[in-house]
């Protein structure tokens, strides 16, 4: 067996060392910031019910769903480039009376590498204040960084929601709980219920509903998830997404501004067809 060289080993060592150091570095870095962001935290605003030891939640996507950004990005990336779509507030407002904890659920792929932990977290906080502005009350919020289990359609989001109520002796009421997004049925992947091509960017909201709710997949309704522009009523005005136009550049911002110019202000909403809404 050849001798190993000493200088070599000892270059090894150190280089394994200062891979371990690094690393956690980087967790007590990560562990820092957490300690100054809002999220996964359940608001004092939430009531827990008295008479059962379930509780009911909307997961709802931020992103074209809640909120466009002012500047034309795919996400809002600092709290003053928030702007909350038509008929949020009212209908959130709803689910509040009847007892929901409103949750976000948030892919966030641009942190932290574009965007820091901290700007995306206040965009988020931002988005909340703006909605209790307009009546409707936001419980809790979480996004996901990373390409991990958190990522939707991965459920570590909602896991880690349910873990934490798990700590206050309660659970999800998963058959009366449900998922609301704007991406459902991908462009060139997906076929509507109604037989037609999907025209999504993505479907991750949708599958997220899927592999958190399955066992009530083939239950009878409601069924656990809902496009954003059928639950807040949009799609009865010819709307499908608020989103910036690839093709175009034609901001989603100004698609808002025009859909309000052309029917109404915030208060003044089509009644949603949806299934979920109270």
């Amino acid at each position: 067996m050849k001798k190993i060289n000493k200088s070599y080993l000892l270059f090894i060592l150190v280089f394994v060392y200062s891979c371990s150091s690094s690393s956690l570095n980087s967790n007590r870095n990560l562990a820092s910031v957490e300690d100054q962001l809002g999220r996964r935290k359940i608001s004092s605003d939430y009531q827990f019910p008295k008479d059962t030891n379930k509780v009911k939640v909307a997961f709802l996507d931020a992103d074209s769903t809640l909120r466009v950004s002012k500047s034309g990005q795919v996400s809002a990336n600092s709290s003053d480039d928030v702007f909350i779509l038509p008929c949020v507030g009212k209908r959130l407002k709803a689910l509040n009376k009847a007892g929901y904890l409103i949750a976000i659920v948030s892919n966030q792929g641009g942190v932290p590498s574009m965007v820091s932990y901290q700007d995306a977290d206040g965009a988020l906080k931002m988005t909340v204040d703006l909605i209790k502005n307009e009546g409707g009350i936001v419980h809790y919020y979480d996004f996901a960084e990373f390409k991990d289990e958190d990522r939707k359609p991965g459920i570590g989001m909602a896991l880690r929601l349910e873990n934490m109520l798990k700590e206050f002796s309660y659970e999800v009421d998963k058959q009366n709980s449900f998922m609301v997004g704007d991406s459902a049925y991908k462009k060139g992947v997906d076929t509507r219920p109604d037989g037609k091509a999907g025209t999504h960017f993505s479907n991750s909201d949708r599958l997220f509903a899927e592999n958190y709710f399955k066992e009530f997949l083939n239950a009878p309704a409601p069924y656990n998830f809902e496009e954003a522009a059928v639950f807040f009523g949009w799609n009865q005005n010819g709307i499908d997404v608020f989103q910036t136009d690839s093709v175009t550049g034609k901001k989603g911002i100004e698609f808002v501004q025009e859909y309000m110019q052309k029917f109404g202000l915030y208060d003044s909403c089509p009644a949603p067809v949806s299934k979920l809404v109270p």
